[in-house]
C-alpha cells in the first residue's frame, strides 16, 4: 500500500453519511412529540398553579385576590378550557399537515461539520502575522523564539503553519496518506464553536423573531379597532390572568400569533426538530407562569428579562391595556415607548382595583341577605291585597 503526502496544508473533514435520528422516545416521532409535549407541559404547569389556587399556601405573592377575580372576569373557567382546548387542537393539527410535508432530522455529519469549524479557525490564523505587524510585531520573529517551548503557539503566530501536527488517513482508493492535523485547542475550540455558541445563536435568533412577532402582532391588534372587538378582545376577558388561561384566545390569534410565529422562528433560526420541542416546551411554560398571577422574588427569569408576571399582568389591566405588549422580553416597548414605568402609580391602581373588588363583594353578599327577607308573594291574592299586608 503505497503513502502519499496530502497537497493542502490544511486538514481534509472525514468522510461522512446520513442517517435519520432516532426518536426520543421509541415508538413516537420526534415531530408528534414536539406537538405533544408543549400541550402536556401547558396542562401540567397550569394544573399545579391552579391546585395552588384553591389553597392559601403561597397567597402571599399572589397579585389578585379571589375577590378581583370574581367580579372582573367576564368568561367562566369552563369557558376558558374549551377556548383552550380547540385552540392547541387547530395548532397540533396545522403541526401534523406542515410536518407531513417535511422532513425528519439527519444526523452523521457532526464529526465533519466540527472539522469544518476547525478548518476555518486554521485558516483564520492566516491573518495574524498582518493584525500583528500593525502595531510593529514581528509575529514570525516571536514565533521562532516559541517554537521549541510552546510549539502550538509559535504555529498560530506564524499564520496557522503546524508542519510538525500530521496524522495518516487511508483515502477513497485503499492508499495511505500523509495529511495536516488538527492541533488540541483548535478542535476544542472547534466543539465549543458547534455544540454550545451555535445553538446558544440559534435559540437567540428563535427567541427575537418570536418575540419580535408577537410584539409587533399583538399591537396590532391593539391599534386596530376591528380586530381588538372581533378577535383580540376574547383574551382581554381575562382582566385577572389564571394559568391555564394563557392560551385562551380566539382561533385566528392563535393561528397568527402562536402557530404563525414559531414558524417564523423555528425556520429562521433553522432550529431542529428535537430543539424546537424543547424551545415550543419553554415557550409555553414561559407564558403560562407568566399569566399564573404570581410574582415570586426568587424568579430565575429576571436575571435575563424583566419581563414576567408582573410585567404582562399589567398590560391585562384597562388602564395598562396599551402597554407592555412584549411576550419574551421587555425589548421592543422600551424602544418604542410602550414599556409602562410608572411603578407607583401602578401599585395605587391595583390597591384600588382590589378595594373596588372587595366592596363589590361586600354588597352582594348584603343584597342576598336582604332577598331572604323578601316579601312573601301569595298566588290567590291580587295586587291590592298584598299591598294591605
Amino acid at each position: 500500500m503505497s503513502n502519499l503526502t496530502y497537497a493542502s496544508d490544511v486538514p481534509p473533514p472525514p468522510s461522512y453519511t446520513l442517517r435519520p435520528v432516532p426518536p426520543l422516545i421509541p415508538g413516537i416521532s420526534d415531530l408528534n412529540l414536539s406537538l405533544v409535549l408543549p400541550v402536556l407541559a401547558y396542562w401540567t404547569f397550569s394544573l399545579a398553579f391552579d391546585y395552588i389556587d384553591g389553597t392559601d399556601f403561597l397567597d402571599k405573592w399572589r397579585q389578585h385576590t379571589s375577590a378581583e377575580e370574581l367580579t372582573r372576569n367576564t368568561v367562566t373557567r369552563s369557558e376558558c378550557i374549551r377556548g383552550v382546548i380547540l385552540n392547541q387542537g387547530v395548532q397540533s393539527l396545522l403541526g401534523l399537515i406542515l410536518g407531513y410535508f417535511g422532513s425528519g432530522d439527519l444526523y452523521g455529519s457532526e464529526e465533519h461539520d466540527v472539522a469544518v469549524w476547525a478548518r476555518r479557525i486554521r485558516l483564520a490564523q492566516r491573518a495574524i502575522p498582518g493584525l500583528l505587524a500593525l502595531v510593529g510585531i514581528d509575529a514570525k520573529g516571536v514565533a521562532l523564539n516559541l517554537a521549541v517551548y510552546r510549539p502550538n503557539m509559535a504555529a498560530a503566530l506564524d499564520g496557522g503553519n503546524y508542519g510538525h501536527l500530521t496524522k495518516t488517513i487511508t483515502g477513497l482508493a485503499g492508499n495511505e496518506l500523509q495529511v495536516p492535523a488538527f492541533a488540541d485547542w483548535e478542535m476544542l475550540l472547534a466543539n465549543a464553536i458547534y455544540w454550545y455558541i451555535i445553538p446558544a445563536i440559534q435559540f437567540g435568533v428563535a427567541i427575537f423573531a418570536s418575540d419580535s412577532w408577537q410584539y409587533f402582532g399583538h399591537r396590532w391588534q391593539h391599534e386596530n379597532r376591528w380586530l381588538y372587538k372581533n378577535v383580540h378582545a376574547v383574551h382581554h376577558r381575562l382582566y385577572v390572568p389564571y394559568a391555564y388561561g394563557a392560551l385562551y384566545t380566539h382561533p385566528l390569534e392563535g393561528f397568527f400569533l402562536d402557530t404563525c410565529g414559531m414558524a417564523v422562528a423555528f425556520g429562521l433560526s433553522g432550529l431542529s426538530i428535537r430543539q424546537g420541542m424543547w424551545f415550543y416546551v419553554g415557550s409555553t411554560l414561559k407564558v403560562v407562569f407568566d399569566h399564573a398571577g404570581y410574582l415570586f422574588p426568587w424568579n430565575p427569569l429576571r436575571i435575563i428579562s424583566d419581563n414576567d408576571a408582573a410585567f404582562h399582568d399589567l398590560h391585562h389591566q384597562s388602564w395598562g391595556v396599551k402597554s407592555n405588549f412584549s411576550i419574551y422580553t421587555g425589548f421592543w416597548d422600551k424602544v418604542l415607548g410602550t414599556y409602562w414605568t410608572d411603578t407607583d402609580d401602578a401599585k395605587a391602581r391595583y390597591e384600588r382595583g382590589r378595594i373596588a373588588a372587595e366592596r363589590k363583594v361586600e354588597l352582594a353578599k348584603v343584597d342576598d341577605e336582604d332577598t331572604s327577607f323578601a316579601v312573601p308573594t301569595y298566588p290567590e291574592a291580587d295586587s291590592k291585597t298584598i299591598k294591605t299586608l
